[in-house]
């Protein structure tokens, strides 16, 4: 079993970053002949494989880091490559969320630049917090981002999603980034949450907002408070300047349905340090009419009613 690891190791080398190690080389698709690749493994120092050892490599990856071609005469790597091939993923719509875990030591880093393939052609993310967890622990004490990968969809990103099952996108923007995703409410999805905020920001532009861009710390962070947790971000959102002040799209969670809130700020300087009151906030099932209203009151376009 150790030799199994240990040439495995060394395939994932060749396959997807070296394969002039073993004076092999890919397709535009990274496919390798089979009989190529067994010839040079078995040329070099310390290796031995036969064409069953490498059949039973590929089959018990837990990973499922390589495939075969239908009649198993190519292999290749399903991602993860550093060299420039095209190994035909499929764009794919994904979740509202995902995972990317690392280690502590890159935290800061990636709060200011977001996340970036650096020698890899992709990002790679989690479906779930627990396959990030490991992939973090690779790299010394685990750290979990959580990606906004359905608002990065509706914004425009594409994403890929590999034979075996990891999302891969060009890179991940700092302001699609949080540190913590807590979501408990089982008649209303993020998704259809978020939906309302993107159509509170499209009602707030209809009115005369300006969508601005100023450049926050990027230790910045806002959070979210809910019942027994709260949920920390390092981003920056999208901000919109009306009249004489600035406003911020967010989110309260409280324990039957999630609200919607303006947070307004007067000065650009209250932005940057992250001191912006909350308007009233709204819940997001209202009508399209009844959530038009709201939005004018948040922005003083309208007096709120007055109680009776």
């Amino acid at each position: 079993m150790k030799d199994l690891k240990k040439t495995s190791v060394f395939i994932s080398l060749i396959l997807r970053h070296k394969p002039e190690a073993i004076g092999i080389s890919l397709d535009e698709h990274g496919w390798a002949s089979v009989e190529e690749l067994i010839a040079g493994i078995n040329k070099a120092e310390g290796y031995r494989i036969d064409p069953e050892t490498l059949e039973e490599i590929v089959r018990t990856d837990n990973k499922q880091r390589y495939s075969f071609n239908d009649d198993h005469t190519l292999i290749r790597a399903n991602q993860g490559h550093s060299i420039n091939v095209d190994v035909e993923l499929k764009e794919a719509e994904p979740p509202e969320q995902l995972f990317h875990g690392t280690g502590e030591k890159f935290v800061a880093s990636i709060r200011k630049e977001g996340l970036k393939p650096k020698s890899r052609l992709y990002v790679h993310l989690s479906k779930d917090k627990e396959t990030a967890e490991k992939v973090g622990a690779r790299h010394g004490k685990p750290h979990i981002f959580f990606v906004h990968s359905g608002k990065m969809f509706r914004a425009g990103y594409k994403f890929y999603l590999s034979e075996n099952g990891v999302w891969l996108t060009k890179s991940v923007p700092p302001e699609f980034l949080g540190e913590r995703w807590m979501w408990s409410y089982k008649a209303v999805s993020r998704e259809d949450f978020e939906k309302r905020k993107d159509f509170v920001a499209k009602i707030m532009l209809e009115l005369g907002c300006e969508a601005v861009n100023i450049e926050l710390p990027y230790e910045q962070k806002t959070t979210t408070y809910g019942v027994g947790f709260e949920e920390t971000w390092f981003s920056r959102r999208p901000l919109y300047k009306f009249r004489n002040g600035f406003y911020r799209i967010d989110e309260v969670l409280f324990p039957e349905k999630p609200f919607i809130v303006l947070e307004f700020a007067e000065t650009e300087d209250s932005v940057k340090m992250n001191a912006m009151e909350d308007c009233d906030p709204f819940p997001y099932d209202l009508s399209d009419e009844d959530m038009i209203k709201e939005v004018k009151y948040s922005l003083g376009i309208e007096p709120y009613p007055q109680d009776d």
